[in-house]
């Protein structure tokens, strides 16, 4: 069975060090305050946030996802984490797969985040484009907003 799989690449006008310390590092503490109209908890479970720590993240709404830490690398801050349990998923999806890597690009407050989503589909079910693209615009608008944050805030995550 073919695994869809959506590639995507974004320029955020801050440092791969204080993106990665932000979103990955901090991301728990930080999503809440920052989209307090969509999530309203995030808790590591059993961890410390590496490799096999899970995420539990409560929405306003009243759902909640858990996403698996599969790989954290800050040296080369990359990322990659498994939602296997949520709301998020629907009926659509046995799970989805999150794989972000945040690259130095062009000077001190400039980086490039690569981001791979593979989407582990139920059987019999099928992922339209249109899907694809909102999934994705979900994700840069909130890479975006935390973007804001930290040109707001130049001093947060050095």
């Amino acid at each position: 069975m073919d695994i869809p799989c959506a590639y995507r690449e974004f320029v955020l006008p801050v440092s791969n060090v204080r993106a990665f310390r932000a979103f990955i590092i901090d991301g728990c503490n930080l999503m809440p305050k920052l989209l307090p109209h969509f999530i309203k908890h995030v808790y590591l479970v059993n961890r410390d946030g590496g490799p096999g720590t899970i995420q539990r993240v409560i929405f306003k709404s009243g759902g909640e996802d858990l996403y698996r830490v599969d790989t954290f690398d800050p040296e080369n801050y990359a990322y990659k984490a498994t939602l296997s349990k949520g709301c998020m998923l629907h009926e659509k999806f046995d799970s989805v797969i999150y794989k972000l890597r945040f690259v130095a690009s062009g000077g001190p407050d400039k980086c490039i985040v690569k981001m791979a989503i593979e989407y582990h589909m139920k059987e019999g079910r099928r992922l339209k484009e249109e899907d694809i693209e909102r999934g994705q615009q979900r994700v840069i608008g909130f890479y975006q907003t935390m973007a804001a944050y930290l040109i707001a805030n130049p001093d947060a995550y050095k």
